[in-house]
C-alpha cells in the first residue's frame, strides 16, 4: 500500500509536471482545439496534447519505482512480454492520438490505428478468450480474435467520446482504474496494481490542469492511450489471471460505454454515419437540462461511481452471488438515458 501511493504520488507529480510542458508543446505544433459551437462546448483555443502528460507521469513514476526496487514496480521492469507488448501497443496508439491532435485525422483512420494497436495487444497476450460469469465460465473460440479486437476499439472510442467536458474523461477514468486496481490487488497481481496506481496518479495529475475551466485537453493523444491501458487491465493478463468478466469490466467503464453505446445506436436508427460528431452525449444533455460544466461533471462521476460500486460489489461476492451485482447496474444504465430522454430514436434529430 505505501509503495502504492508513492507510485501514484510520483505519477501525478509527473503528470502535473508534465502537462506545463506539454501546453507549450500544443501550441508550438498547433495541436489546439478550436471552438465548435454546434457540439464543443469550450471557448477559445485549447492545447490538446495532455495524454503525453499522463502517459509520461504514468512511465516516470513506474522506472522511479523499479529503481527504487519498490513491490511491482520491481515486476514491471523485470520486463514480461505482455507488458513489454503493450508498451508497444500503447506506443502505437499515443501516436495515432498525436497526429489526430495535430493533424486531425479522419474516422477510418483512427480506427484503423485502434484496431493495429489492439492487434498488438492481443499478440502480447491480452485476449478475450474466456468469459468469466460467476461461476460460469465460456470459452470464445474462433471469436476470440474479433472479440478482443472489438471490446479494446470500443474502450478506446468510449473514452474518446466522453472527453466532451473539462475532467470529464479523467474523471470517469479514475473511478475505472480505481476497481481495476482493486480487482489486481485481491487478485495478487502486483504488476497490474502497480500500473492501476500509476494511471491513477498521473490522472489526478493531469486533473489540476483539466478541472473546469480547463487550462488543457488530453486530447486523443490522452484518451486513445488510456482506452487501450483500461481495456488491457479488464482483460485479467497482467493479474496472472485468465477470463474476461464482464460483471466487473462493464460496469467499470459504465458512462463511457453507455455513452458508446446510445451515441451509435441513435445514428445508425437514423441512418446517420455512426462515426458522425454529434451534440446529443450525456453531457450535452445535461448542459441543455441547465446544468454547467461542473455540475454535470460531478453528476456524471456521481453515475460512474454508482457503476463502479457495482463492479466492486461483483469483485467481493462469492461467485455464485456475483451476477446479482449487475442487477443495480443494469437499474442504473436504463434509467439514466430514460432520465435523459435518449432512447433509441429520441434527440434533435
Amino acid at each position: 500500500m505505501k509503495h502504492g501511493l508513492l507510485v501514484a504520488l510520483l505519477a501525478a507529480a509527473g503528470s502535473a509536471g508534465g502537462a506545463l510542458l506539454t501546453w507549450r508543446l500544443a501550441r508550438l505544433l498547433g495541436a489546439v482545439d478550436d471552438p465548435a459551437p454546434e457540439r464543443k462546448v469550450h471557448e477559445g483555443r485549447m492545447p490538446r496534447l495532455g495524454g503525453l502528460a499522463i502517459g509520461g507521469g504514468i512511465v516516470f513514476a513506474l522506472v522511479f519505482g523499479a529503481l527504487g526496487d519498490w513491490p511491482g514496480a520491481r515486476e514491471v521492469f523485470s520486463f514480461p512480454p505482455p507488458l513489454v507488448g503493450l508498451a508497444v501497443a500503447g506506443g502505437l496508439i499515443a501516436l495515432v492520438g498525436l497526429l489526430d491532435d495535430v493533424f486531425e485525422l479522419g474516422p477510418l483512420a483512427k480506427l484503423a490505428g485502434q484496431t493495429a494497436a489492439a492487434s498488438l495487444a492481443w499478440a502480447a497476450g491480452f485476449r478475450l478468450e474466456t468469459i468469466a460469469l460467476g461461476p460460469v465460465r465460456w470459452e470464445l473460440g474462433a471469436v476470440a480474435l474479433p472479440a478482443t479486437l472489438l471490446w479494446f476499439v470500443a474502450v478506446m472510442n468510449a473514452i474518446n467520446l466522453v472527453d466532451g467536458l473539462d475532467g470529464l474523461a479523467a474523471s470517469l477514468a479514475l473511478l475505472a482504474v480505481l476497481v481495476f486496481g482493486v480487482q489486481a490487488a485481491r487478485d495478487g497481481g502486483p504488476i497490474a496494481v502497480a500500473v492501476a496506481w500509476a494511471i491513477g496518479g498521473a490522472l489526478v495529475g493531469f486533473l489540476a490542469h483539466n478541472v473546469y475551466p480547463a487550462r488543457q485537453f488530453m486530447g486523443s493523444t490522452g484518451s486513445l492511450l488510456l482506452g487501450l491501458l483500461l481495456a488491457a487491465l479488464s482483460l485479467g493478463t497482467l493479474r496472472g489471471k485468465v477470463g474476461w468478466d464482464p460483471l466487473v469490466a462493464v460496469p467499470a467503464l459504465g458512462v463511457p460505454l453507455l455513452d458508446l453505446v446510445l451515441a451509435f445506436g441513435r445514428r445508425v436508427l437514423r441512418g446517420t454515419n455512426p462515426f458522425r460528431a454529434d451534440r446529443e452525449h450525456l453531457h450535452h444533455r445535461l448542459l441543455d437540462a441547465g446544468l454547467g460544466q461542473a455540475r454535470a461533471v460531478a453528476t456524471l462521476a456521481a453515475i460512474q461511481a454508482g457503476f463502479a460500486a457495482c463492479a466492486l460489489a461483483a469483485v467481493f461476492l462469492p461467485p455464485a452471488s456475483r451476477p446479482m451485482a449487475a442487477v443495480p447496474a443494469v437499474v442504473l444504465a436504463i434509467a439514466v438515458p430514460l432520465r435523459l430522454r435518449l432512447r433509441a430514436g429520441e434527440g434533435k434529430g
